[in-house]
């Protein structure tokens, strides 16, 4: 029975993968990673991104900076004297809100880069179903799920980003 099954298989595959080529079986790839860096409105995205990394490591900076003045005023004091266990306490909970701090601005920073990403590639993947509709393909894979290895001539990412791009900048008019 399982001979039968796995015969019943193989047969479906090779006969089922010659009718599909037969009748014209029309097949493209795209790298959507590609598509969302090259779109004029991916370049932006990043570049608000990078520009908020570089604010918010400022900020991180200045409060590193507050925190080594604190350690170093503790380093100074002697464990036995009055106020050490004050500053001891104050300079913990600096510490504490400091990693609070880059823990939070670590989150703002991916639901930032999740949102313009999100927005994007709703966008593209509708314009990846239209060009499938107009040029007749049966199948469009991603690159980056699962594709060893492929024959550029059937890579439409640069069809995507112009179409997208063109789309985008009538928009914006």
């Amino acid at each position: 029975m399982k001979k039968t099954v796995i015969l019943f298989a193989f047969f479906f595959v090779i006969f089922g993968v010659d009718a599909a080529y037969s009748s014209g079986f029309k097949l493209a790839v795209v790298n959507l990673q590609q598509a969302l860096n090259e779109t004029n409105e991916g370049k932006q995205a990043k570049q608000v991104i990078k520009n908020s990394v570089k604010q918010k490591q400022e900020i991180i900076k200045k409060k590193e900076m507050e925190l080594k003045k604190e350690k170093d005023a503790l380093d100074r004091l002697s464990p036995t004297s009055s106020g050490y266990d004050k500053k001891l306490g104050n300079y913990r909970k600096s510490v504490k809100n400091l990693k609070l701090l880059i823990q939070k601005i670590q989150s703002e920073l991916s639901r930032k880069e999740s949102a313009y990403s999100k927005n994007i590639l709703d966008s593209l993947i509708e314009i990846i179903k239209q060009i499938r509709k107009e040029k007749g393909y049966d199948l469009i894979l991603e690159v980056h799920s699962g594709v060893v290895d492929y024959n550029p001539a059937i890579d439409i990412t640069k069809e995507l980003i112009k179409r997208y791009n063109k789309l985008t900048s009538t928009k914006n008019r």
